[in-house]
């Protein structure tokens, strides 16, 4: 079976849309949004979806332009018949027809019960599942179709056992034996294999725990005394030892003690020699500082004394220059005050002057300006007399034009498809009066009619005539009365009469449109907002400058008066300007001498300040060393006593060192750190052994007290029979375990017959499958899948590029799912089609999004095992250019 052609009238975005599928590849290309999905959505409702269908789904099918029912008409090929099915989807005014090449024509549920038997699909609820394997819907390419073969199961399991040499079944002794065997595999083991409890295997396995359970306890028992007779032995020893040891440890503790008494003694002594040293040096120390502090005292009064006389000369000197200064300063800045009574009035003679000709110049760019604001005047009253010219007329554009010329055309079609499909009548010659519908009839005149007519002959004789089966020439004149009815609110909407009045109004329309735009050009150009605010701030400005020359001319006769000023009249080559920056040049120069004596008042003033400071510093210097060389005296002494006393001091030092000395030898030979340490560990060590003696003294006692206690008559024997016993429970776990064993061997043998049936079940199609899948991924080692009642199990892939380990289909990337999944889908195409010379279609819509471009270049090849297997694909992409290389006959789909 393969697809032939499709028709769409009024299925959501498309109006009117035919489209011829290629017998073996045909791509559907076009952007988003432009109904490629939609194109292969309908051609699945219309086989598998009733006509009478209601709810959402008739909702999503309505088409987006007109009111109509959607209708989907498809022709398709089956075992060498072509079939052509009609559908119009409305609910209950839902017609379907079904016709063949054989002569069938069937409709409405006859249609879809044959439609049905055909397919396969006698459900009467619709699911987009129908024929999923067939159909890649966008967005389920990476799915598993193996997990989802209810609807198509046991047709592919018939062609396999065809194909393959699933024939070969079990024997019914077969099945009994296996039967029998499951049986006492099941009452022998659970469902994890262990066993289970009441076998005959486990029962001697629990027996023989307990004969090793016994076993083990003789053991120890049999241990135990060993142990006890060792554990006396070895305590009996260990007192003997302890005890010569503590002697050892009671011996070298008394000698610890007696050197910690004698090195207390010797620290006490070297403490009290250490803080007399100290005292001592300290001493010393204090009067070496002192002497110190007196000399340097002394240094420092001798340096301030002479630096005090080296320093007032200068001072006077510096006060002198500084009066002459302050003299010279206070002669410029006279000079200053009136060179600035001339400069400011030289500036107000210059405002007056520069005012007088600015205002001349803005007199000039004044008038320009109002003859632009007139023109500007002008544009506006055409431009509103044009407007409410075009105000009157009614308001049409080029879209309007093309509506109404488009429904003048359908009006047109629809009055030549109504004629073309009504029958007519003609008069040729009669005895009688006749009429149609009551208005009699003229010789050679044609009376045409699309609706039921009466014919009357005479006054005896009346005649029904229907035109054609009433349907379509029904709908044809229905349509044509809504085309008019259409059309006459178009013209009363626009407000004209005819198409021609229309193109009129829009031509007129258009003149004024373009006259007014280039009076708006005119008056962009001359741009009269603004201009009229320059004017005014023209205006504006020319109020400023007056009031300026008059404020100023008022200033400068004022000043005049009040410095009793006189300005000298102008030389020949001289401005007010020029005038203006001599004078300003002349300010200049004296400000810079101002400035010059402003700072060597400064600095001298300054210099002065810190002369003073430094002669103040001295003063202070000789009296605070005068005050400090008394306070070194007193601490020193006479001057005649002071080395005497320094010698006493360094004698005591070095005998107290030496004696410092002695002691420390004799400290570090006794060592006085470690011995608390020492008397701390043999102390310990004596508490350790007596709780060793202890300890060992009650253990020899209990060894001896169980040993004593024990009443065994001969334990090697009880030991020797319970080993015995463990043997003979061994040997019958071991039989009975083979036994169980055995069974689980015998289900094993018959789980892998049942598995080779299994395999030469679906051989044929992994062999098909891996011809598709090595188009993409290359060498596939092994491809697994088993058949159960409800479908089949996980699809898993091996690759050499994954050490050949299987691995589950939903493991995969997303890329590597797409592409094995399309290999699956091809495959079961080419199962369910290897009976069939018609084949079977596939549609892939939008199905190779996650593949990489590189994988996309083996497509061709796995399309071409497609066609040479006989079946028909359809790809729907918004990206043809990536399928070029397939050259496959292209349909383009617009918007």
């Amino acid at each position: 079976m393969y697809l032939k052609s499709i028709r769409l009238n009024n299925y959501r975005v498309h109006r009117e849309t035919f489209v011829e599928f290629d017998r073996h590849l045909t791509l559907i290309g076009g952007p988003n949004e432009s109904g490629k999905s939609t194109l292969v959505e309908a051609a699945h409702r219309v086989l598998f979806l009733r006509h009478r269908t209601t709810g959402e789904v008739l909702k999503e099918m309505m088409s987006l332009q007109s009111a109509e029912p959607p209708e989907v008409e498809l022709i398709f090929c089956d075992q060498g018949v072509n079939y052509t099915i009609h559908k119009k989807f409305a609910a209950g005014k839902g017609t379907a027809l079904l016709t063949s090449s054989s002569g069938l024509n069937l409709r409405n549920d006859e249609a879809e019960e044959k439609l049905g038997e055909i397919f396969g699909m006698q459900s009467p609820r619709y699911t987009s599942d129908f024929w999923s394997h067939l159909w890649v819907w966008q967005g389920t390419s990476t799915h598993n179709l193996l997990s989802q073969a209810e609807h198509y199961r046991d047709d592919l399991i018939q062609k396999l056992q065809r194909l393959g040499a699933a024939g070969l079944i079990q024997s019914d002794l077969d099945s009994r034996l296996n039967t029998k065997v499951i049986e006492l595999y099941e009452s022998i083991f659970n469902k994890n294999e262990s066993l289970k409890v009441t076998a005959e295997a486990a029962q001697a396995e629990k027996q023989l725990k307990l004969y090793q359970e016994t076993l083990k306890a003789k053991r120890e028992r049999f241990a135990e005394l060993q142990h006890l007779a060792e554990q006396y032995e070895n305590a009996d020893q260990r007192l003997k030892d302890i005890t010569q040891q503590t002697a050892k440890q009671y011996e070298a503790l008394t000698k610890a003690q007696e050197d910690y008494k004698r090195a207390t003694k010797l620290q006490q002594k070297n403490a009290e020699l250490q803080r007399s040293l100290k005292d001592n040096q300290n001493s010393l120390t204090n009067f070496e500082t002192s002497q110190k502090n007196f000399d340097d005292l002394q240094k420092r009064k001798k340096v301030a004394e002479r630096k005090l006389d080296s320093l007032k000369p200068s001072f006077e000197s510096l006060a002198q220059l500084k009066k002459n200064t302050e003299s010279e300063y206070r002669e410029l800045a006279l000079k200053e005050e009136q060179l600035n009574h001339h400069l400011r009035a030289t500036r107000l003679q210059l405002n007056v002057a520069q005012a007088l000709s600015q205002l001349d110049d803005q007199r000039k760019e004044s008038e320009r300006l109002v003859k632009i604001l007139d023109q500007v005047a002008m544009c506006k009253d055409e431009i509103a007399s044009l407007e409410h010219k075009l105000a009157s007329l009614p308001e049409l554009n080029k879209k309007n034009l093309q509506d109404l010329g488009k429904q003048n055309n359908e009006i047109q079609k629809a009055e030549a498809t109504l004629k073309a499909m009504s029958a007519s009548v003609r008069l040729v010659r009669s005895d009688f009066r006749v009429t149609l519908d009551g208005k009699p009839l003229s010789v050679d005149t044609d009376y045409p009619f699309s609706t039921t007519v009466e014919l009357a002959l005479g006054e005896e004789t009346c005649l029904q005539i229907t035109p054609g089966d009433g349907t379509s020439l029904a709908d044809a004149s229905r349509n044509l009365i809504q085309l008019k009815k259409r059309w006459q609110e178009m013209l009363d909407q626009f407000k004209v009469s005819s198409l021609e009045e229309a193109q009129n109004f829009f031509d007129e329309r258009q003149r004024l449109s373009q006259l007014m735009q280039g009076l708006q050009t005119k008056l962009n150009e001359l741009d009269g907002t603004n201009t009229q605010l320059r004017y005014q701030e023209l205006q504006n400005r020319v109020e400023r400058l007056t009031r300026e020359k008059e404020r100023d001319s008022q200033t400068l006769q004022s000043l005049l008066a009040e410095q009793t000023l006189q300005l000298v009249d102008l030389q020949s080559n001289e401005t007010w300007q020029t005038r203006l920056s001599s004078l300003e040049a002349d300010q200049q120069n004296l400000s810079q001498s101002l400035s010059h004596a402003r700072k060597r008042i400064g600095d001298c003033g300054d210099r002065l300040h810190e002369l003073d400071n430094e002669i103040k510093d001295c003063d202070r210097e000789i009296r605070t060393a005068s005050e400090q060389m008394k306070l070194e005296e007193k601490n020193l002494g006479e001057p005649e006593q002071r080395e005497s006393k320094l010698t006493t001091l360094k004698l005591r030092i070095e005998e107290q060192s030496g004696e410092l000395k002695q002691l420390h030898a004799e400290l570090n030979d006794i060592q006085p750190e470690h011995l608390e340490r020492i008397i701390k560990r043999q102390s310990e060590s004596i508490k350790n052994l007596d709780k060793q003696k202890e300890d060992a003294i009650g253990t020899r006692a209990g060894a001896l007290s169980k040993l004593q206690s024990d009443g065994s008559v001969d334990i090697y024997a009880e030991l020797a029979a319970a080993e015995s016993a463990v043997q003979y429970a061994e040997l019958q776990y071991e039989q009975r375990r083979q036994d169980a064993f055995a069974i689980k061997l015998l289900k094993e043998l018959f789980e892998r017959e049942q598995k080779k049936l299994t395999d030469s079940l679906t051989e044929p199609f992994v062999q098909r499958m891996k011809k598709y899948v090595q188009c993409f991924t290359g060498e596939v080692s092994k491809i697994s899948f088993e058949v159960t009642n409800k479908g089949f199990n996980e699809l898993r892939i091996a690759r050499s590029s994954d050490n050949n380990t299987p691995i589950d289909f939903d493991q995969l990337s997303g890329g590597a799912r797409e592409q094995i999944a399309a290999a699956a889908r091809l495959a079961v195409a080419e199962v369910l089609a290897s009976d069939s010379a018609d084949g079977l279609p596939i549609v892939f819509d939008d199905a190779f999004s996650y593949s990489d471009s590189r994988r996309l270049e083996s497509l061709p090849r796995m399309i071409e095992h497609a066609i040479d297997a006989g079946l028909q694909v359809i790809i729907v992409t918004c990206n043809p250019l990536q399928y070029a290389a397939l050259g496959a006959t292209t349909v383009q789909i617009s918007r």
